[in-house]
This record gives structure tokens, sequence and C-alpha cells, in this order.
């Protein structure tokens, strides 16, 4: 929506001279949504368990499988429109977060390179010629604390009040 939307939320005048731009971007998500819904319907129609495609083979294995544990809790959220709206999230939200999150890191491994050469050889010890999996992850002690910084220092999501934390901490 770009700034259009402040100037017509906070300067009431120029809502004179200005049609509302939520209407524009409740038109184009809602493009999204009847797009996104096409797809889920697709996947239905050539669902097949064995294989996992992609976001909506996965809502609709754990929606068939909610239905035939009788769930009633799980059956009344996963509806098909939650699962397209859960998709479009995960695309929309995700894909910026994400990269603005790989861009600030890039950014700070390149800057200070002294965690660049901790983190090289931290890897080294741990991985030495081997794929990463998910149990190497506690014994990688300053990637995760330079994960954990990146994030806390450059949020991914614009934030409009500064954070503080409660108490020192090391």
């Amino acid at each position: 929506m770009g700034g259009t939307h402040i100037v017509y939320e906070f300067i009431p005048y120029a809502r004179l001279l200005m049609s509302d731009p939520l209407i524009k971007y409740r038109h184009n998500y809602n493009q999204c949504f009847d797009y996104t819904l096409d797809v889920l319907k697709a996947h239905k129609n050539t669902y097949d368990e064995s294989v996992c495609r992609d976001f909506c083979d996965s809502f609709i294995g754990a929606q068939l499988k909610a239905e035939a544990e009788c769930r009633p809790g799980a059956v009344q959220w996963l509806t098909d429109q939650n699962i397209v709206a859960t998709v479009i999230d995960l695309i929309f939200a995700g894909t910026e977060t994400t990269y603005a999150t790989l861009q600030w890191m890039v950014l700070f491994v390149a800057y200070f390179e002294d965690w660049q050469r901790k983190m090289r050889a931290e890897i080294d010890d741990v991985l030495a010629d081997r794929v990463v999996t998910l149990a190497d992850r506690r014994r990688m002690h300053c990637v995760q604390a330079f994960i954990a910084e990146t994030l806390r220092y450059r949020t991914a999501a614009p934030v409009g009040s500064p954070r503080v934390t409660l108490c020192n901490t090391t």
C-alpha cells in the first residue's frame, strides 16, 4: 500500500481527494485468496498420501487425518478457508521476513570478521565433512548466539516501539 495508507489515515482532509487504499488491498487479497483456493482444490483432486508436493499437501493430509480420527476441534479449524489463509500468510509473511533476516546476517558476517572466523571454526569442528543435521544445533553455540543476536538487534518485521531487555543478560 505504500505511504498512501498513512496519508489517508492520518490526514483527514486528504480523504476528500483520495480513494480508500484498503479497497485495492482487499481486491488484491481476494484475488490471491481465490487463486490459492483453486490450487488447494486441484491438489485435493490429485492428492497422494505418499507424495508431499508443498504446504497444501501437508495441510490436506492433516485435514484428512483429523476427519478420519473424528477430531471435531481439528476439523472445525482445518477448513479450506483457514488452510488457504495460512498458506497465504506463509508465502507473503515468510518470504519477506526470511529475506530481511538473511540479508542482515550476511551484512553482519561481512562486518564482524572475528565472528565469521569463530563460526567457521565451530562449523568445521562440529561438522567436519558431513551435512548438517538438526542434532548438531546443540553443539553450535557461536552460530546459535549469532542467529539470536541478529534477530534481537535487527528484527525482520517492522516494529514501531523500541525494545529493551528487562534485566542484564550474558
